[in-house]
Formats: C-alpha cells, sequence, structure tokens
C-alpha cells in the first residue's frame, strides 16, 4: 500500500472490475499528494473562459464571458453585472431615502472605506459634486447599499424616474447630452443656466419603450464636473463685486479680479443714447418734471446696466427743499438725476459730477411762472473723469457754424439774423440750423438773485417805449444818450428749438466804445453751471435814447478763429477775472482762462474733445 502512479490507479478500475480494501486505500494516499503537488508545481499561463457559454451565471461572484460587452463579467448583485475594463462601479452607502436606478449621487461621508451618498443636484456647489450614476436600485438609509456606476453604462433606466419635471421620453433622443438638474436626484437634456452647477453627466443610449412612461435608455456615465472661475490654477479671486473684470497681473502669472479704478478703466456712466427717451420744452401750470420713454431705454450707473420701460416723473412741487423754500429761493436752477433704482431726484443744490450714485438728466430753471429743462443726459461714450474735468476746466465750447458777418438792426426793427451752428456742453451738441431770427430775452429780477426769460420773439435787445435798457442789479434803466450798452447772444442747451437762442441784457452802460469793448461778460444768477456758449457780443450805441439809436459795431465773441474787426480796434478778450464764479465756474471762465494761457483767439478741439 501507499502512493500509486495515476496508470496504475486506473487499473483498479477497469470494465467489470471491484475495486478491494487495499486499493481504495491507495487511491486516498495518493489524493493530497496530486493536489500539493500541483499547488507546488503547477503554474497557469491563461484561465480561457467559454466564448459562448450556455448558461450564464445569476449567482453572486459568477464570472463568465460577456458575448455582447466581449469583456469579463461578474455578477455582484440581485441585479447588477460589472462588465470589466467598462465600467468603473463603486460600493455605496445610502445616507437618505430609496434611490432607483439611473440617479445621481453625491458623497457627504463615509462608513469605513465605503462611501455615503446622497441624491445630487445643481441648485449649489455643496450639492453638485457628482460621484457617478446609481446602477441599481438602492434601499434606504440606514442599511441600504449599492453600486453607483462612476464610469461606463448603466442600463435599463427609466426615462421618468430620473427626468426632470417636464421631460420626457420624447426629449430624451440618442446622442443627446445628459446634466445635473437642479431638482434633487434628477438629470435634464437642458443645461441649467448660471448660476446653476449645471454638470455634464453622459449620454443617452439605446432608447426603449417609447415616450411614455416606459421609456427607457441606456446611459454612458462619464461625469465631467464644472468649474467656477476662481477654481482654475492661474486665476485668483478676493472679495469679488459686482462690475469686477479680470486682468493679467503685471508679472504675467496669474489672473486677478480689479475694479475698473484698479484696473485703470474708467467705467461707463449715463444714457446709452437721447432717442430712447425725450425732455420736456419749457413748460407752465405744474411742477412736475418727466423724463418720457419713446423706447426701453438703458441707463449705466458706474458700469452697471440698468434697462427701462416706463417714463419717469418727478413732482419737483413735492420735494422737502421747494417745500422749505420761499418763492424767492425757489426761483433758479433746480438739478433733476436719476437715481440707480430709477428714481429721479431733484435739487437746488449742484448735483456732483463724479458721484456714481446718479447720472444727470436735466437742469429745470424755474423764474417763478415757467420751467424751462435743458439738456444734460451726457452719453456713455464720455467717461466721468472727462465730463468733469471738461466741465471744470474747458465748459461749452464751439463747434461750428455760425454767421461770421451777422444783421443786428439798430432801429425801430430790433431785429437780427444769422446762420445757426453748432456748440457742444461736454459731449452733447446743441445744434440751430439754417437762419435764427428770434430768441429769449433774459435779465436779472429785482435784487440780481435770478434771472426772469421772455418768450422767445425776433427782438434781441431790452427796448421799453422806445428806449434800450440795461440790467441796473435787476432792475432795467435806460441807457444815457450817447452812451453804450451790450447784448450777449448765447447759444444754450435748452429743449425746444425756439428756446436754444438767448440774448442776455448788459448789466452796465459805458461811455466810450474802448469801455463797452473791455466789458465783462454778465452775472447769470441763479444759473451756478451756465452751459452755454457766447456766440455773439452786440455793442449798441445810444444816439438819442428815446428818439433812436443804432449799434456801434458787433464783435463775435470767440466763435470763430477770425472775425470781423470793431471799428476802432481788433476783437478783445474779456478778462477772465471780471467773470462772476459760481460753485463749479461759470463756463466762459473757463474758456477765457483756457484762451489767455494760450494767447490765442481760438480754442484747440482736438484737446476739448480728445477720449481719455
Amino acid at each position: 500500500m501507499g502512493v500509486k502512479t495515476r496508470t496504475v490507479l486506473k487499473t483498479y478500475f477497469n470494465t467489470g472490475d471491484t475495486p478491494t480494501e487495499a486499493q481504495f486505500i491507495d487511491l486516498i494516499d495518493t489524493l493530497p499528494v496530486a493536489i500539493d503537488d500541483i499547488a507546488a508545481t503547477t503554474t497557469a499561463t491563461s484561465i480561457t473562459f467559454n466564448a459562448a457559454p450556455a448558461v450564464i451565471p445569476t449567482a453572486v461572484g459568477g464570472t463568465y464571458w460577456d458575448v455582447a460587452a466581449r469583456c469579463l463579467a461578474t455578477v455582484t448583485g440581485t441585479n447588477t453585472t460589472i462588465q470589466h475594463g467598462q465600467e468603473l462601479p463603486i460600493l455605496c452607502k445610502n445616507d437618505d431615502g430609496a434611490i432607483l436606478n439611473g440617479q445621481p449621487v453625491r458623497i457627504v461621508a463615509g462608513t469605513g472605506n465605503i462611501p455615503r451618498i446622497n441624491f445630487a443636484s445643481a441648485s449649489s456647489e455643496s450639492t453638485s459634486y457628482l460621484i457617478g450614476i446609481a446602477t441599481e436600485d438602492i434601499a434606504a438609509s440606514p442599511n441600504g447599499t449599492g453600486m453607483v456606476s462612476t464610469y461606463g453604462l448603466v442600463n435599463d433606466v427609466t426615462i421618468s424616474l430620473v427626468a426632470k419635471t417636464g421631460e420626457t421620453g420624447a426629449n430624451w433622443i440618442e446622442g443627446l447630452p445628459v446634466f445635473l438638474s437642479t431638482e434633487t436626484g434628477k438629470l435634464t437634456v437642458t443645461k441649467p443656466p448660471a448660476p446653476n452647477h449645471g454638470n455634464f453627466v453622459g449620454s443617452i443610449m439605446n432608447r426603449t419603450g417609447g415616450d411614455g412612461v416606459g421609456a427607457k435608455c441606456t446611459l454612458f456615465v462619464h461625469p465631467t464636473l464644472g468649474a467656477e472661475l476662481d477654481e482654475l490654477h492661474d486665476v485668483l479671486i478676493t472679495s469679488p463685486a459686482a462690475g469686477n473684470l479680470i486682468q493679467r497681473n503685471a508679472t504675467n502669472t496669474i489672473w486677478e479680479n480689479k475694479t475698473l479704478a484698479q484696473a485703470g478703466i474708467t467705467s461707463l456712466h449715463g444714457f446709452e443714447n437721447q432717442t430712447d427717451t425725450s425732455l420736456p420744452t419749457p413748460y407752465t401750470g405744474s411742477n412736475i418734471f418727466t423724463l418720457t420713454r419713446v423706447n426701453d431705454y438703458s441707463v449705466y450707473f458706474n458700469g452697471i446696466k440698468s434697462t427701462f420701460t416706463a417714463s419717469k416723473p418727478i413732482d419737483i412741487g413735492a420735494t422737502t427743499e421747494w417745500i422749505a423754500y420761499t418763492a424767492d429761493q425757489r426761483k433758479g436752477q433746480w438739478f433733476v438725476w436719476m437715481n440707480s433704482d430709477g428714481s429721479l431726484g431733484a435739487s437746488r443744490t449742484p448735483w456732483v459730477i463724479t458721484n456714481v450714485a446718479y447720472t444727470p438728466i436735466a437742469t429745470n430753471h424755474w423764474d417763478g411762472t415757467e420751467w424751462i429743462p435743458s439738456e444734460e443726459r451726457h452719453g456713455i461714450d464720455r467717461n466721468l473723469l472727462w465730463h468733469s474735468e471738461t466741465h471744470k476746466n474747458y465748459g461749452a465750447a464751439y463747434q461750428s457754424g455760425f454767421t461770421s458777418s451777422p444783421t443786428f438792426d439798430a432801429g425801430s426793427a430790433n431785429t437780427f439774423s444769422f446762420v445757426g451752428g453748432t456748440t457742444s456742453d461736454e459731449g452733447l451738441l446743441s445744434v440751430t440750423s439754417g437762419a435764427q431770427t428770434a430768441c429769449r430775452l433774459g435779465y436779472r429780477v429785482t435784487g440780481g438773485a435770478s434771472m426772469t426769460w421772455e418768450a422767445s420773439a425776433a427782438q434781441y435787445a431790452k427796448v421799453i417805449a422806445t428806449k434800450v435798457q440795461y440790467d441796473n442789479n435787476g432792475t432795467l434803466a435806460d441807457i444815457p444818450n450817447g452812451d453804450y450798452g451790450i447784448f450777449w447772444i448765447y447759444q444754450t442747451n435748452r429743449m425746444g428749438a425756439t428756446n436754444k437762442l438767448t440774448s442776455i441784457v448788459g448789466q452796465a452802460w459805458y461811455g466810450t466804445l474802448a469801455l463797452a469793448q473791455a466789458g465783462s461778460q454778465p452775472t447769470l444768477a441763479g444759473l451756478s453751471v451756465a452751459e452755454w456758449k457766447c456766440i455773439y457780443k452786440v455793442i449798441v450805441k445810444v444816439v438819442a435814447n428815446g428818439t433812436s439809436w443804432g449799434y456801434d459795431s458787433f464783435v463775435p465773441q470767440y466763435n470763430l478763429s477770425t472775425g470781423p474787426a470793431i471799428s476802432g480796434g481788433s476783437p478783445v478778450t474779456m478778462p477772465a477775472v471780471n467773470v462772476t464764479e459760481i460753485t463749479d465756474g461759470n463756463v466762459q471762465t473757463a474758456i477765457d482762462n483756457l484762451r489767455a494761457a494760450s494767447g490765442s483767439g481760438s480754442v484747440s478741439l482736438s484737446r476739448l474733445f480728445m477720449r481719455r
């Protein structure tokens, strides 16, 4: 007895033989040696699975060749089979309610080395960290465990159970991408817009079952998480705020968020255009000022665009300031603006041009009877710093046009005629075209605290009972016989074609022509921001006041590079020192100073209107 070879053992069991007890002992003794010998000496170079298995295993742990997938497959659960090399599943523990096959999940914690999962959604960053798609139904917490596919195929997905509300099988077309939905645990074929985190999940395959509740598909899962700007490796975001931009830093190493000022850029501020709204022309009978909508209009506040769909009124008579003032205090220039919330404000106090909390709309002059609005809807093509600089240092400017030899009648007709032209107020153009034969006379009221304005008429000089007048600190008085007076013709930024030209009654009389030539510009009482351009200085000589008078000559006031000489000498610059300066300054002061500094009778328009 003892260990026998395989050949000897086979002879014990030939047909018709009856093995003896001794032979069975030999068999028993030989088996352990054979097994040990195999374990100790045999090395498998390959294992070949049946390439066409007749029976597919269903028990957990069964491994077989998956003919369709062309890979090995292992049964891991009642309804799950892993195709090796074609998917990356992970065993997870449910931390929420029941999870269905095909629903998106995220990791919330861990139990040992097993992730604990919950539903994912695109509604916030914390809920959007998608790990994968459940590849089987997973029972609810605390005992539910199941497989989640981080990459690969998830089969038999019932579309109605995993699609967001409103989407059906008809929406889920083969080849379309699917994204994480803002609905918890749902998918969508429409990527949620920012700021939602609509991460890409995978693609739709193998649609079956029609378009209704029975529609199914296979999902090829390969999630890609989106990223916020500050998650990029070469971007550093610090305390982001509305209106920030991204700029490469000085060392060219990273991108950083900057305010427009930090980036060296002045933000857009003001009206997108002046055609989508309109301002009122002079009016009486109401204290309501209205910015009228023509079309939906956009206004920028420090780089932030706001679009409005309705007209914007303000009752100046209902403001605290109006109510507190006396009737005389109310007279003068009111400043009207739009706040960033779309409401309008108004005050007798001038606005601060560089204040980004509002944008100017108009000045509205009140003379006790009539409101006279002037244009201030500055556009976004000129930034606030440019506007402020131009306002303080340059003022209104001549652009083009106007007759170099206008006609001013010195007789009883008291008429005038000249061809109009274009002036500008810090970028806003004021245009009169064709023959101009009417203007509004203006002079100070009694006491000289404000101005009064007559209706547009053909007369440029103030005449009472055939006597030519001058403005004696708010009281109209006759110019003495043989002496001289001045009338100042301005082009303004007032609204309405017949309101743009105004003639200001001179505020002194002069004994000689030379004194009249040197006469300083008038004080525009109550107009702390008088953004007008003086076009003509008209000097008249009274021959016999009450019976006859006539103009001696006239001089163009800084409107042309050359002009006709006044009798007895050339045009002279009015000394800036004699011009009254109020708040930001009468704009003519700035013009005079600029001309005096340059020593020239003309202004460089390229200096006035260059972009900054």
